[in-house]
């Protein structure tokens, strides 16, 4: 059989970084807002982490 030399375009390349990124990001938020007391600060964190994940998954 031959082998293929099969790439991803760069386009493809820098959506999965991306995407890769805003993971991260929105398990960090998650993290960090878990041993937060109720405060603003804690409610802006979890609207953070719920919109990038929503973000993140409706592409």
């Amino acid at each position: 059989m031959a082998k293929m030399n099969v790439r991803y375009t760069k386009t493809a390349a820098i959506l999965h970084w991306i995407m890769a990124i805003l993971i991260f990001v929105t398990w960090s938020i998650a993290i960090a807002i878990d041993d937060m007391p109720l405060s603003p600060a804690r409610i802006a964190g979890l609207s953070w982490h719920k919109w990038l994940g929503t973000t993140n998954f409706s592409w």
